[in-house]
């Protein structure tokens, strides 16, 4: 109720903006300024199901050989004499996808409800240096591009944006010279129920807290971080610049509860007690003789899995189908478990390589290429080749290849062996 009450308030706000700036009559009218954008897209995704998986044997999940999306995203953007900025992010989604192990042949998903990935207004003092911020928004810190160590309100890694929509929060920054000083606060049981939350949920039963500090000097940046949602977490990190083209940095966080987000039920693994660290070593080159920048980075995480980790999980599985089998239970626990695991989160060690072009291509073409390794045995490959074309469209092709030798570690309990995407999409934007 509230949410929609505040996508309410947000559309009347919307519109009085218009109105306002509409009127050549209004000399506040010359004050604002407007942008409003749209992005259409269309995707269709094949996917290689592992049926060997410890979470899916057999597909019982029933995850498609094929998946095509119809997206929608609008973004608006309206400032009032560079003090107030509004902006309101969000998309809808109609999927439609099949496979062998779906005997109910073709299925399909979605609507037109709006889902809010960003309701955020800002009000900025220049003269004290001070900004005031409100709403929904995703908070980001850190150099790192591969594993973020820092990014405490980011759910997922920065190259897969899956569960990163936002948290309803209220923020106070203060920047003096060349330093900024933040503080970000959400009450426990917030009154907002997010929208990608499942029916049910009341928001975080702890209050968050977030504090962060940063100082710049030249090619040089230095950041330091406190946040509280049930535990209590340190981070710092560092970015600088040895040449043109190479820029160390490093990402490390202490905490007095894991930093793995919880996966597995209790009953099967129970969570490491005492403190855990975090820290993630990488640089980035762009050598002036190539259009071509490489990241490279290591990921240490002292509360990741190991074998012991992944054994006991499934050790715990396996007990569920002795006979006679609790096939509720078990199918119950299962899609629980299969749900929150923490891609690209768990292992102990982590390597990857990122490869992407510095600049467009015959200015039309962008590629990437990422090759991750995720001890003990776990190879993930991908690629992506995009063309823009007549200023708006953008085409691209996009494949992974994941492997895991010995089936051990976190690869092992993907669902997917390769996938294989096509995409386009529409942009279209309009300033005032």
């Amino acid at each position: 109720m509230f949410a929609e009450r505040i996508r309410a308030a947000l559309v009347c706000a919307a519109i009085a903006f218009i109105a306002q700036g509409a009127s050549p009559e209004s000399g506040a009218s010359r004050d604002i300024t407007q942008e409003l954008g749209l992005i259409v897209s269309q995707d269709a995704d094949l996917h290689g199901i592992r049926t060997d998986n410890p979470l899916n044997g057999d597909n019982w999940q029933g995850k498609p050989d094929w998946e095509a999306t119809m997206a929608a995203e609008l973004d608006w953007y309206a400032g009032y004499a560079n003090r107030i900025q509004l902006s309101v992010n969000g998309d809808m989604e109609w999927r439609e996808w099949s496979g062998e192990y779906r005997g109910d042949g073709r299925e399909s998903r979605g609507g037109t409800d709006l889902f809010l990935d960003e309701a955020l207004i800002c009000v900025d003092l220049h003269e004290w240096g001070l900004r005031l911020t409100s709403g929904k928004t995703t908070i980001r810190q850190g150099p790192t591009v591969l594993f973020p160590v820092v990014d405490f309100l980011v759910k997922d890694t920065k190259l897969n944006d899956g569960q990163n929509h936002g948290a309803w929060t209220t923020g106070l920054s203060l920047a003096a010279g060349h330093a900024v000083i933040e503080a970000w606060i959400s009450p426990a049981n917030s009154w907002f129920r997010d929208d990608y939350d499942p029916p049910g949920a009341d928001g975080d039963e702890d209050p968050m807290v977030l504090a962060h500090a940063a100082f710049e000097s030249g090619v040089h940046r230095l950041g330091a971080l406190y946040y509280h949602n049930g535990a209590n977490s340190v981070g710092c990190y560092y970015s600088g610049q040895i040449s043109d083209g190479l820029i160390p940095y490093a990402e490390a966080a202490v905490s007095d509860g894991p930093l793995v987000r919880p996966f597995a039920n209790e009953w099967l693994r129970s969570a490491p007690d005492g403190w855990s660290l975090d820290a993630t070593f990488g640089a980035s080159w762009a050598p002036s003789f190539a259009g071509v920048t490489a990241y490279v980075e290591y990921r240490y995480r002292s509360s990741g899995y190991g074998d012991g980790e992944w054994d006991e999980i499934r050790d715990g599985l396996e007990g569920l189908m002795s006979p006679p089998p609790d096939y509720p239970l078990y199918y119950r626990s299962c899609g629980s478990i299969a749900s929150s695991l923490p891609y690209f989160d768990t292992p102990t060690h982590s390597f990857g390589l990122r490869l992407q072009n510095s600049r467009p291509i015959a200015d039309a073409l962008d590629c990437y290429v990422n090759a991750f390794f995720l001890a003990p045995d776990g190879l993930y490959l991908s690629g992506e080749l995009s063309l823009s074309a007549i200023d708006r469209l953008r085409v691209s092709i996009g494949a992974t290849a994941l492997m895991s030798l010995e089936d051990r570690g976190e690869v092992a309990w993907w669902n997917d062996a390769w996938s294989v995407r096509l995409a386009a999409s529409w942009t279209v934007r309009a300033y005032e």
